[in-house]
């Protein structure tokens, strides 16, 4: 036995580099908020520059936690593919200031695994 396992990691040793390679989904999001007459507008756009699809790609955006809009792209979002998508996020709030507009990112993998960002 100990020969067998000595014999294997030489070979594994001498075979050099398998060439294996991951795959990555890296999705680049831009969010830009535009106050309209009618209300807020949240723009996103989602760029894929990992070498997978990023699948069932949904949008969720909230302003102030409690004004919420969602956009879904489906089948997938493959690499190099861009997905823009604008939000209305309603009423804009009466009270001048800073508003924090949330934007949350969830997709799957090839294996049907849901990531998120």
């Amino acid at each position: 036995m100990r020969v067998t396992l000595q014999i294997l990691v030489l070979a594994m040793i001498l075979s050099g580099p398998t060439g294996l390679r991951a795959n990555t989904i890296t999705l680049k999001t831009q969010l830009t908020s535009t106050h309209q007459p009618d209300g807020i507008a949240l723009d996103i756009t989602i760029q894929n520059e990992g070498s997978e699809p990023a699948y069932n790609l949904q949008v969720e955006a909230a302003l102030n936690d409690n004004q919420q809009a969602t956009a879904r792209r489906g089948p997938g979002l493959e690499p190099g593919e861009t997905f823009d998508t604008c939000l209305d996020l309603g009423t804009a709030p009466a009270l001048s200031g800073v508003h924090s507009a949330v934007a949350y990112i969830e997709y799957a993998d090839a294996d049907g695994t849901i990531l998120s960002s």
